[in-house]
């Protein structure tokens, strides 16, 4: 999955995790001794069928090259297994419904795959048959409606070397309010912990001796809580049936140790990496695990290989596997339908929620097409900026990868209240819009923080009026209440049977030259003066909205920032993840307008927190473009030289930095937009 909400998601846990982490279940050293035997558990998750990079760069085929070096030197004793959401996402894989990452699975030898949200966004029969892929998909947890029939095997056990290794899967439980209702309807998802734990158990008694619980679901982007560590503390530690937990679904890379001990790790997403857990059994039953997470995201011309790397190191094999898909999608991916004089981006513009380019020009459309009054889309639809230039159909593949449908229906102007309020409410995902514009304070309690609607000709939309109807246009996955969006349950929706990306691609081959344009559709109260200058409580706090961290009040221990404060667990999850930092008399100031190089500092810590390294090659060469680089801090000067030459902040008119001058509302809405923007990319 790709909502914001999970989105960067990846990025925080990057920020904690040292790359390689050992992990030691019991007692005893890390290496091997005679009589011990080493296990190699490679996970891969969240691939979303990723052969290769946006820039053409060979993932999978690099990916393959690591882990078969991994097979080759331990054959007896590895095992591949994939987290789920393994096919959902890239040009060639959704154009040939998940054949390719299919072929590459079984070239590598992945052995069972756990169910992911995403494999049920083309029906499940699509990504279960049995014609290409070589392994199984195990759930523990999803069940026919209304039985306690299990759709999958719960498990399965392999024997490695004479010891018997058993995998138990499971699925988010988010599962029903993410996936399109008309694919889900028949099924219903339970208990993660408790089904596991019932898998688990029952395979001991089959005579398993070691295993790994493989959830699709992540923790909370702290390394300590969350559906993977519920699982590990509650199913692991002594006694337990649980030894290791592998997790995928949040897009993060982590490898940490429950409180009881239980090894947990999430390998990532994209093909970026893979986790290597070696498991070594001593010969007394005990277990010691040094878990390693790898990765292929370098240019490393030695192993493990990068597939940045000039010529990068592959496997011919796959190589072979993603050229023949090439062929069968070629022509028509590759074929040019438009261009665009901008990027048309998916960032936000105002925060925590915001009117984007691509949403402002998918709603239009849809509005247009239907005859509609409003048109709504939810964010998550929209996976990647349209890049200036020439579109192709692949672009609008992997733009819109979902086969979505427009449906119609009349909703109230206090309906349509609800609509944005759940938004913009406690756990909203925001929303974009066409045809009306919208007013929230996002300090009111959840449910009240719509404080005007208005047309887009002026006149007011009467937020309690019960009679008069709106003809509104959507998607089938809000359509059906996905993302929150519930009101849709209470309210009859007709599909048109109009799919929205062929309009899409019909409106670029109409146009010939498409844009878009920011038109405050979608108003923060509080950011109603661009001009006034961010505080660095408010900085943390749109810092820890935009990646989505958690927020703790106890990891705020300064002196001025007092429990209660709404900004007080937004600097704790700032501070924790290793972002900001306050004064040598342990206050943070919060109430401090933030200063230009202060944030340029702050968002180049988070986005090599991601694992993106980002230096200036010569960073008194940039800083000496600026009149006034003399005045930068000296702790200052490589990341502010490393945003600038990033376009992560730019230089005033007059030819200053202004590195002193406070951070305004819009500087900072922009510089957060360009982060994310530089983190998606990379």
């Amino acid at each position: 999955m790709f909502s914001f909400k999970r989105y960067i998601k990846s990025v925080l846990a990057v920020t904690l995790l040292a790359v390689v982490f050992v992990l030691v279940a019991s007692g005893g050293g890390a290496f091997a001794v005679p009589g011990d035997k080493v296990f190699d558990i490679i996970e891969i998750t969240d691939l979303h069928g990723t052969m290769e990079d946006t820039k053409g760069n060979p993932v999978a085929a690099v990916m393959a090259k690591n882990i078969k070096e991994i097979i080759k030197g331990n054959p007896e004793r590895t095992l591949v297994i994939s987290g789920g959401d393994n096919y959902q996402g890239s040009v060639l894989s959704n154009m040939l419904k998940g054949t390719p990452v299919m072929d590459l699975f079984n070239n590598i030898e992945v052995a069972v795959s756990a169910l992911g949200n995403h494999e049920f966004d083309w029906g499940l029969d699509t990504v279960t048959r049995t014609d290409v892929p070589n392994y199984p998909i195990i759930c523990s947890n999803l069940f026919y409606k209304d039985s306690n029939q299990l759709v999958f095997d719960p498990y399965k056990i392999f024997e490695k070397d004479g010891v018997k290794i058993a995998i138990v899967g499971a699925v988010t439980e988010e599962s029903p309010a993410i996936v399109l209702a008309e694919y889900i309807n028949d099924y219903g998802v339970g208990n993660i912990v408790d089904n596991v734990g019932r898998a688990a158990q029952e395979a001991r008694e089959k005579g398993a001796q070691i295993v790994i619980a493989l959830i699709h679901d992540g923790d909370n982007y702290d390394n300590k809580t969350g559906p993977v560590f519920d699982v590990a503390e509650q199913l692991g530690g002594a006694g337990g049936v649980v030894d290791a937990v592998l997790g995928g679904h949040t897009h993060n890379i982590m490898t940490a140790t429950a409180a009881n001990g239980t090894p947990v790790a999430i390998a990532g997403s994209y093909g970026k990496g893979f986790i290597d857990m070696k498991i070594t059994r001593q010969a007394d039953g005990a277990l010691v695990f040094n878990t390693s997470y790898i990765a292929n995201d370098t240019d490393s011309a030695v192993f493990p290989y990068g597939y940045n790397a000039l010529p990068a190191v592959t496997d011919q094999a796959v190589n072979d596997i993603v050229d023949a898909a090439k062929l069968q999608v070629g022509s028509e991916a590759g074929q040019k339908i438009g261009e665009t004089g901008i990027d048309i981006t998916i960032a936000q513009a105002e925060l925590p929620w915001g009117e984007s380019l691509a949403g402002n020009w998918v709603c239009d459309i849809v509005k247009t097409v239907v005859n509609a009054d409003f048109a709504f889309q939810n964010n998550g639809g929209l996976r990647i900026d349209i890049p200036k230039g020439d579109i192709t159909i692949g672009t609008m593949y992997a733009f819109a990868p979902f086969d979505n449908t427009i449906y119609t229906a009349e909703m109230t102007g206090a309906q349509i209240k609800t609509l944005l309020e759940q938004a913009v409410g406690e756990g909203g995902k925001g929303i974009q819009t066409a045809g009306l514009s919208f007013t929230y304070d996002p300090d009111a309690p959840s449910g009240s923080r719509v404080v005007s609607i208005s047309k887009t000709d002026g006149n007011p939309v009467n937020m309690s009026d019960t009679s008069r109807t709106y003809k509104v246009a959507t998607n089938d996955f809000m359509a059906s209440g996905g993302d929150g969006f519930t009101i849709f349950k209470t309210i009859t929706s007709t599909n048109t049977n109009i799919p929205l990306r062929e309009t899409l691609v019909q409106n670029i081959l109409q146009a010939g030259h498409i844009t878009a344009q920011l038109q405050g559709r979608i108003v923060n109260a509080q950011n109603t003066n661009p001009n006034e200058p961010v505080t660095r409580a408010e900085f943390a706090g749109m810092l820890t909205h935009t990646l989505e961290l958690v927020e703790d009040e106890a990891a705020s221990q300064f002196s001025d920032v007092n429990s209660g404060q709404n900004y007080t667990g937004a600097v704790g999850a700032a501070v924790k993840a290793g972002l900001v930092s306050g004064y040598g008399d342990n206050t943070f100031r919060p109430d401090n307008p933030i200063s230009r190089e202060e944030m340029a500092a702050i968002t180049i810590r988070a986005i090599t927190a991601a694992g993106i390294n980002l230096e200036a090659i010569d960073a008194n060469a940039v800083i000496a473009r600026f009149n006034d680089g003399n005045e930068i801090s000296v702790w200052a000067k490589t990341p502010v030289a490393a945003a600038v030459e990033a376009g992560i902040i730019y230089g005033k008119e007059s030819g200053d930095l202004a590195p002193s001058a406070c951070v305004t509302r819009a500087e900072a809405v922009a510089i957060l937009a360009r982060m994310q923007n530089k983190m998606k990319a990379s």
